[in-house]
């Protein structure tokens, strides 16, 4: 459930504040505006619709922090 995952996050010590919900399209005038300094996500390339990664904006700022992936583990499957 998303309002889970909101509150997961807003309980980690490093998290000021949590978008939610935040827009498909992340850009630095979204972090500015909602006094941001970075944006976290794993680093392989983010594909939506126009772009071949959304964060590309971000990370040529130096505001996107990659996270890392789990081998084997899906927040997916957790939630099922």
């Amino acid at each position: 459930d998303e309002k889970i995952r909101y509150g997961s996050v807003k309980a980690c010590k490093w998290v000021d504040e949590v978008v939610f919900p935040a827009p498909w399209n992340p850009s630095n005038q979204n972090l500015d505006k909602y006094n941001c300094d970075f944006t976290a996500h794993d680093a392989e390339p983010y594909l939506i619709p126009g772009y071949d990664d959304c964060y590309q904006g971000i990370k040529e700022a130096g505001r996107f922090l990659a996270t890392l992936r789990t081998s084997g583990l899906s927040t997916k499957d957790i939630l099922s």
